[in-house]
């Protein structure tokens, strides 16, 4: 709300309380820690969610449909496909984490999301209908938006992301803009949150 209402100090300040806040301890593991390879790749059952990182989400119980019709359905007139062109473009590297989110259809050519896909282990993995609202990357995102110098907003803020999604660094040269407008397109790709970032900018 204080992004959209142009208060970046504290839009700042609030997304750095959180970012703190998700590295407490709770036992051994932070409150909200990062993917790790392990359980992003996990052949069986990936998370392909990252659902420890999420800070807030929904309970959606017919998520699987949604799923099927929008994204794997059998009519391809019907089925939300992202261009291959546009997938190359923001998933270069093949280890990044979230080239899991994609994959190809049965007798198909086109590459689907498969995101909210169900898993085959269910009983193990609990946040098999949950979609994300908020999640971490957002507020390394929001802070990074809301910082002035644009080096520090790139190495303090968006290289945090690259690191933890198995993606080389930023140099801190590079355009901010162009950099925060690839970095949502990629980390909530399929979440709708992109919309709002264009609309706020």
């Amino acid at each position: 709300v204080l992004l959209y209402t142009g208060d970046f100090a504290n839009a700042k300040i609030a997304a750095a309380k959180v970012i703190a806040a998700s590295k407490e301890l709770r036992g051994t593991e932070a409150l909200f820690p990062w993917v790790t390879q392990s359980e992003a790749d996990n052949k069986q059952d990936p998370d392909r969610i990252f659902h420890k990182e999420i800070i807030f989400g929904l309970y959606v119980s017919s998520l699987p449909v949604w799923q099927d019709g929008l994204f794997e359905g059998t009519d391809r007139t019907m089925v939300l496909l992202p261009y291959k062109n546009r997938l190359e473009e923001l998933f270069p590297n093949a280890t990044d984490y979230r080239s899991n989110w994609f994959g190809y259809a049965p007798s198909q050519d086109d590459k689907i999301v498969c995101k909210y896909a169900e898993p085959v282990n269910r009983n193990r993995y609990v946040f098999e209908k949950v979609m994300p609202m908020i999640r971490l990357s957002e507020m390394y995102l929001i802070a990074a938006e809301c910082t002035a110098d644009a080096s520090e907003a790139i190495l303090n803020y968006i290289n945090p992301i690259e690191e933890n999604r198995r993606m080389l660094p930023y140099s801190g040269n590079e355009d901010l803009g162009d950099l925060l407008t690839t970095e949502y397109a990629r980390e909530f790709f399929g979440e709708g949150q992109l919309f709002y970032f264009y609309k706020r900018r």
